[in-house]
């Protein structure tokens, strides 16, 4: 039936999007765990810098896209 095979060819299509969107959201989770430890050791010692606020907003920006 062709309506099966089309189905079944949407079904793994999406499996595999989705399958990309969770590898893209464990690499951004590390990223963001690895900035929050910057971000929390910088301001412990009152030493937040523009080069972290840079890397924080590029981090949002990717997150938007994801």
């Amino acid at each position: 039936n062709k309506f099966l095979e089309k189905y079944d060819q949407f079904i793994s299509q999406e499996e595999i999007r989705l399958a990309e969107i969770k590898q893209q959201a464990i690499i951004l989770s590390g990223e963001i765990n690895e900035l929050c430890h910057l971000f929390r050791d910088h301001l412990g010692k009152g030493q937040f810098k523009f080069k972290y606020k840079l890397k924080s907003s590029v981090l949002i920006f990717k997150i938007n896209l994801a």
